[in-house]
């Protein structure tokens, strides 16, 4: 994804939009001075003799002049001064009425206010994430235009969005007239955050419908679309769907990408918070582990990301323990969805792929998240795999500061048995639960309290970045760029798999680089581990001959069953790990 870069004529006019009113005291104060310096050069040609009321009829002509009569042929019997500010005056006082005006009917009316817009951002949706973005974006010491289409006239938190600048606008975005309506040629992103997955299928295709009969000039803007897709399991589908569009009807303008706001969060969630940021302290061989309270859908992305992410150089498969009253229940459903994120291999498929390892332990424990079973963490120490972090998954405050309670009294009961534990609440900021916890008593488990809140992460964006994900977007093809060693390329050109593949490995970036210490067969071997994983959570199988539409492929098998030629092919990736970090762009 090129980063999108504002050119002069986007600063411009915001700063303008900024200090629209600024200009026009300052226009106006130009004028009456101008036009006091001329009564008071030519005053014997306005009062005559007579000066007491001279003051008085000054600030009437100056009024006079504000208005369309101050304009008329050059007087030159007048001071200059006088001609200027005549002209002056009622230019700067019309041309600021006729933009106050049409910001007016831009921020509350249709049709007209459409026309202006310009590298502005549509937010489609009225859900938390779409909020949540549009509030990111109108935040910024350097706000963008934000237009938020909702197919409802009032929902919650439209009020907000009002209040912050944000443009509202009632339509249907399964229609080519709405796209022609918000001015879809000049936006900058399009992000389709709608319930459903189809919902924001069809308002991509009328989008690309409206593109359609628009001339090649119209192409040189780029514009990011970022389709949401709830269901991870729908992915594969999603993607196969706009390939097969890409071929014919999607614009070269239109760049796409398919995400997920809670994968995204849960991706930062475990980035930021795995057992990766203590594994490597406990020494080589021993297995991560990580415990999850509640059976929430950010829990079940959270394990999904720990199938991708959770596989380190020298240890063990990631031991992961769930705790949830319907836990068997989510157990099967999870695994009949991702059959292979256990090792389950389907009796349909070959014999020899049975010979693939599990991507995690897996144990699911039916009990309520606030009431685990006694002695869990002591439980997990005489196993060897003392918990490095546990994360908080309920979906109210009340259960939450329950659970860490009752970690607490195990934490206590264990006599110091359990190193310090890690504990994570994924709750909003606003829940309160921080301020239930402060009474407790102070030990390790309290001094490593974290409260995550998803909504945030859901659809967050670095200060630097102008779209979602940008600077992942940018590892990615440094990524890629680094494979075919520096050659041009077209990052669009290729498949959404292989830059989902590119991406996966940019993520997997910040967990090998606190591995660093470890040799490069160790590292290679955990490569291939995490290259299996995001291949089979994909719907890959194993097979004699490589197929890229029927995803299979003969790669996938573990590592010491690979020839030498195949395990040389992760030493790349490793030797980009080991290279300095770039600083950020700011």
């Amino acid at each position: 994804m090129q980063p999108i870069k504002q050119d002069r004529f986007d600063r411009l006019r915001w700063w303008y939009r900024r200090n629209a009113w600024l200009l026009f005291a300052g226009g106006m104060l130009i004028g009456v001075l101008m036009a006091v310096w001329g009564f008071n050069v030519g005053k014997g040609f306005y009062f005559g003799a007579d000066t007491r009321l001279q003051w008085a009829d000054a600030a009437y002509y100056i009024l006079q002049m504000i208005s369309l009569n101050g304009f008329g042929p050059l007087n030159p019997e007048i001071p200059w001064q006088l001609n200027v500010a005549r002209f002056w005056l009622p230019t700067v006082f019309f041309f600021t009425a006729l933009s106050g005006v049409l910001r007016v009917v831009g921020r509350n009316g249709v049709g007209l206010s459409r026309y202006f817009l310009d590298r502005h951002i549509i937010v489609c949706g009225h859900g938390a994430q779409a909020i949540e973005l549009v509030r990111q974006y109108r935040s910024r010491a350097t706000p963008a235009e934000v237009l938020l289409v909702s197919s409802v006239n009032e929902f919650s938190g439209a009020a907000d969005l009002r209040s912050l600048g944000a443009m509202l606008h009632m339509d249907d975005i399964g229609t080519v007239s709405s796209w022609r309506t918000m001015r879809a040629e000049r936006a900058k992103a399009i992000y389709f955050l709608e319930e459903g997955e189809h919902r924001n299928l069809n308002g991509f295709e009328a989008l690309c419908r409206s593109e359609a009969g628009r001339s090649r000039s119209d192409g040189k803007r780029i514009c990011k679309c970022f389709i949401h897709v709830g269901d991870s399991a729908l992915r594969r589908w999603v993607v196969e769907s706009l390939e097969n569009m890409q071929q014919a009807r999607i614009p070269h303008r239109l760049q796409w990408f398919v995400f997920s706001a809670w994968e995204q969060c849960a991706r930062d969630l475990f980035l930021l918070h795995g057992p990766h940021l203590t594994q490597s302290a406990l020494g080589p061989h021993a297995p991560p582990s990580m415990l999850i309270l509640g059976a929430s859908p950010l829990a079940e992305q959270l394990l999904m990301q720990a199938a991708k992410l959770g596989h380190y150089p020298g240890a063990g498969k990631l031991q992961v323990t769930l705790v949830a009253p319907d836990a068997a229940a989510f157990e099967q459903s999870l695994k009949a969805r991702f059959p292979a994120l256990d090792g389950r291999i389907p009796e349909r498929w070959d014999p020899e792929e049975r010979a693939l390892i599990p991507l995690l332990d897996l144990t699911c424990v039916s009990a309520a998240a606030e009431a685990p079973p006694l002695d869990l963490l002591g439980v997990g120490q005489r196993e060897g795999a003392p918990f490095q972090v546990c994360f908080v998954c309920v979906d109210d405050a009340h259960t939450a500061v329950r659970a860490v309670d009752m970690l607490r009294a195990q934490y206590r009961d264990a006599g110091g048995r359990q190193p310090g534990l890690r504990t994570v609440v994924c709750l909003p900021q606003g829940s309160g639960v921080l301020e239930r916890l402060a009474h407790a008593p102070s030990n390790a488990l309290s001094a490593g309290l974290t409260l995550f809140d998803p909504l945030a992460y859901s659809c967050r964006m670095e200060t630097h970045e102008s779209v979602l994900v940008e600077q992942s977007e940018r590892d990615a093809q440094d990524i890629y760029r680094f494979f075919v060693n520096g050659q041009a390329f077209d990052w669009w050109g290729l498949s959404e798999l292989e830059r989902d593949s590119n991406r996966q490995a940019a993520d997997h970036l910040k967990v090998k680089r606190h591995f660093l210490a470890h040799g490069d067969e160790a590292q290679m071997q955990a490569e291939h581990t995490r290259w299996c994983a995001e291949r089979l959570l994909a719907g890959w199988r194993f097979g004699p001959v490589k197929d890229l539409k029927k995803r299979i492929s003969p790669n996938l098998r573990p590592y010491e069953a690979l020839p030498s030629v195949e395990q040389e092919k992760n030493r790349p990736i490793i030797q980009y790990a080991r290279r300095p970090v770039p600083a950020r762009v700011p």
